[in-house]
């Protein structure tokens, strides 16, 4: 190696090449040993033996030309080497091939080879017949669909098929109007589904009748054809009809006492076949429209329940999902279809509409004032009876045109919202507050005739107590001595029969004196009553206080003041304007009174006020003066609303509300005498007649109160009947307004459905027919399948649904 480095060092380029030589010098002897142990020499090597006869002037040209053949051969020679050693090695990876790698990969194969039959017949054959499956029913079919969904669009608005149709539609529109109608009457809902499943047979007789149209000629009976189809419907709509009111009878049943338990055990049992035939009455149903017209347009069989029901089940099984799925089509190019009528009855309507809130929004500004005008005269009941019963008809009345117009106002998205309005009892305030009314009129009744049957009573008392008094002949005796003077005896001042009260004037000021009473009567004389003592005193009158002046309502000034005296006749209030000196009388009241309104006043002025007592003869002095000014204030305007044809202007006026004054309870002296005592006698009889006059005054006022109650209950009673007239009444007008909407339904919509049906009808017809004759195309991929490979394609679907479902329930766990 140190040669090697060192030639290339020494030689340059030179020494490359030597270098190189020499290490293919081992390859090379290697060569030439494997073909001597060959026997064999390569044939690109040149050899020396050639040159042996080369002599004389070719001498130099051998000496010249051996160095490069041994190159040239050392190159062969080392060729010669790697060839023979990628011929040994081939052989050794041949007997390794032959011996090893050819069972491996034969084992492969035959793995590859099952996998890919494994993939075949298990895996892809239920993926391709699936993938067929799509691109037929979703493809091929669709676009068949989709294409007869137009074509079917052709006639459409054909006069003699609209006729049918609207025929059709407007009873099957009618029988569900009533049946709605009576269910919200009775509050039977079963009335309204026995409505809807009777509906349902106008509806398919006009479709029978259609698609007769559609596939015979003029000559045809198609009314025929309609009947036979509608008969036909007939059986299922009873077996529908039987089921639902046997369900609903048993279910009723079980509430009878005893029986009920009895009755329940069988509807528990009996309900699960009439649920059977119910659901399976309305499968048949639910195709009969698309599927029974055409269905025994090519089938001449028997109508009856028990022949046809297998074969309808059939047939909707065959063409039940190619016609469910023409709907889908069919459902947008019916929007096209019905387009112009839906946008002309719209128009109609929304006009119609317009026009009524114009005219029911005036009608309730009129209404509004009326009957605010009525609540007041109704609430504002005199003694003048018809008066007040004409009022409160009025009110009543108006009430009701006021609901009756907001009803209107709404309608009619309110009784589609809310249908059961029209069985509401509408009632009014009336309606409530009449009967409290009666009760508290009876509550009064009651207690007048309870005061009555007691001043009966009393005056029956006062009068036996007189009769009673006269037969004893009662005589009272008064005496009276002066206390100043201690010798001074008793003396008589009074003396007689039938004497209860006696006044002394006969008494001098600054003295005291002592009083006693003894009675007699014919059984004797009794003892002298206790003493009782009182001086004369010198008081003069003290003048009242504390004057104050207050606002009251609106234009009333309310006078308070303190009571100071007790002895006072009564009291004097003078008033004056400030610009005035002249106080003048304004009024005189009587002892006790510490208030007083003044409604006299006018707005913008100043008065000036004062108070005094007066009694015994003389005037206290006045209280203090209270200066008192009332303004009109200025209303309070709200923000106005206008629209285009009216300015709203709004205001608010606070002065309108009551202020009531407080009076202070605790400046109140009452009166121990009412001025000077009257100098006269009082009999007992005198005193007992005046009471029973009394007494009877009450009575008569009671009696006149009381006949005035049972007019008023019985207007009360006669209210009520006049209330729930009204109410009647307008119960009737939303009913018959119901009937109406009911009846526009039923025609408008009618025109509508006509149209629909009549491009329904020829839509089922063009759809029943597609690929009539054809198998299902699914069928027909097994059949193929199992023509192929007798365990397909049971073993792919097998595999393939355990696999989904294996995945399903691990996502179900994961979840």
């Amino acid at each position: 190696m140190e040669i090697l480095v060192n030639l290339t060092q020494f030689g340059g380029w030179m020494g490359i090449i030597i270098t190189s030589l020499i290490s293919l010098m081992p390859f090379a002897i290697m060569g030439f040993l494997f073909a001597k142990h060959r026997e064999e020499d390569p044939s690109y090597l040149i050899s020396f033996d050639r040159m042996k006869g080369l002599k004389n002037a070719w001498t130099l040209l051998l000496v010249v030309t051996a160095p490069l053949v041994f190159v040239y051969n050392l190159f062969v020679w080392t060729a010669y080497a790697f060839v023979v050693f990628a011929d040994f090695i081939s052989v050794i990876l041949k007997k390794i091939y032959d011996y090893l790698i050819t069972p491996i990969l034969k084992a492969i194969m035959w793995i590859l080879n099952a996998l890919l039959w494994v993939f075949l017949n298990v895996f892809w054959m239920p993926i391709k017949m699936i993938a067929k499956s799509l691109y037929y029913y979703c493809i091929l079919w669709v676009w068949d669909l989709y294409k007869t969904s137009f074509l079917a669009l052709n006639g459409t608005y054909n006069k003699s098929k609209l006729r049918i149709a609207f025929a059709g539609a407007f009873y099957a529109l009618s029988i569900i109007g009533v049946s709605v109608y009576l269910s919200l009457l009775f509050g039977f809902v079963v009335i309204g589904m026995v409505g809807a499943v009777i509906a349902c047979l106008p509806v398919i007789k006009s479709f029978g009748i259609l698609t007769s149209v559609l596939h015979n000629s003029a000559e045809v009976d198609h009314n025929k054809y309609g009947d036979k189809v509608m008969r036909t419907a007939l059986n299922y709509i009873i077996a529908a009809l039987v089921s639902i009111v046997g369900i609903e009878v048993l279910l009723y049943l079980s509430i009878i006492p005893d029986f009920g338990l009895v009755f329940l055990g069988i509807a528990i049992n009996t309900n699960v076949i009439l649920s059977a035939v119910l659901i399976l009455s309305l499968i048949v149903l639910f195709f009969a429209k698309a599927i029974m017209p055409n269905h025994l347009l090519y089938n001449d069989e028997s109508t009856s329940f028990n022949n046809s029901v297998l074969k309808y089940l059939y047939a909707i099984r065959d063409k039940g999902l190619q016609v469910v799925l023409g709907l889908i089509p069919g459902s947008m190019w019916s929007v096209i279809v019905l387009a112009i009528p839906v946008l002309f009855i719209y128009a109609a309507i929304s006009t119609a509409d317009s026009f009524k809130k114009s005219a029911l929004e005036h009608r309730t500004v009129s209404i509004y004032e009326d009957l605010t005008e009525a609540h007041l005269n109704a609430l504002n009941i005199g003694d003048t009876l018809n008066k007040a019963e004409a009022a409160f008809k009025t009110a009543i009345e108006l009430s009701v045109r006021s609901d009756q117009n907001a009803f209107g106002q709404g309608f009619p998205e309110n009784m589609i919202d809310n249908p059961e309005i029209i069985f509401n009892s509408n009632n009014t305030s009336y309606t409530i507050e009449l009967p409290k009314m009666i009760d508290a009129a009876i509550a009064d009744t009651v207690s007048l005739a309870e005061n009555i049957k007691n001043e009966n009573d009393k005056i029956a008392t006062l009068n036996a107590e007189i009769k009673e008094y006269k037969s004893q002949k009662w005589e009272y005796i008064v005496q009276r001595r002066n206390l100043k003077h201690y010798k001074d005896s008793w003396m008589t001042i009074s003396k007689g029969v039938d004497v209860s009260r006696f006044v002394d004037k006969d008494v001098n000021e600054g003295e005291s004196y002592a009083y006693r009473v003894r009675a007699k009567n014919i059984s004797g004389t009794s003892k002298w009553s206790t003493e009782v003592n009182n001086r004369i005193s010198n008081e003069s009158l003290r003048a009242p206080s504390s004057l104050k002046a207050k606002s009251n309502l609106n234009f009333e000034v309310i006078l308070q003041w303190t009571d100071n005296s007790n002895n006072e006749d009564g009291f004097v209030i003078e008033r004056k304007l400030s610009d005035n000196n002249k106080w003048r009388v304004l009024v005189s009241i009587d002892s006790d009174v510490r208030q007083f309104t003044d409604n006299t006043i006018v707005t913008g002025k100043t008065y000036n006020y004062r108070v005094y007592a007066v009694g015994l003869g003389e005037e206290s002095n006045p209280t203090n003066i209270e200066t008192k000014s009332i303004r009109l204030s200025s209303p309070y305007m709200k923000s106005p609303k206008a629209n285009l044809k009216s300015v709203l202007v709004d205001w608010v006026y606070s002065e309108w509300n009551y202020k009531k004054a407080i009076l202070d309870t605790k400046t109140q002296i009452d009166n121990s005498t009412v001025g000077a005592y009257i100098n006269n006698e009082q009999s007992f009889v005198d005193l007992l007649q005046v009471k029973i006059y009394e007494q009877e005054v009450i009575r008569e006022s009671n009696q006149a109160a009381l006949d005035l109650l049972t007019k008023k209950i019985h207007m009360f009673v006669s209210l009520i009947e006049y209330d729930d007239s009204q109410r009647f009444t307008l119960k009737i007008f939303k009913n018959i307004t119901l009937l109406f909407v009911l009846l526009f339904i039923a025609f408008f919509g009618g025109l509508i459905l006509s149209i629909l049906i009549t491009y329904a009808a020829s839509l089922f017809y063009n759809v029943y027919k597609i690929k009539d004759n054809n198998p299902w195309y699914f069928l027909m991929l097994i059949n193929e399948e199992n023509d192929k490979n007798k365990n397909q394609p049971l073993l792919g679907f097998t595999l393939f649904i355990l696999v989904i479902v294996f995945f399903a329930g691990g996502l179900v766990a994961f979840a």
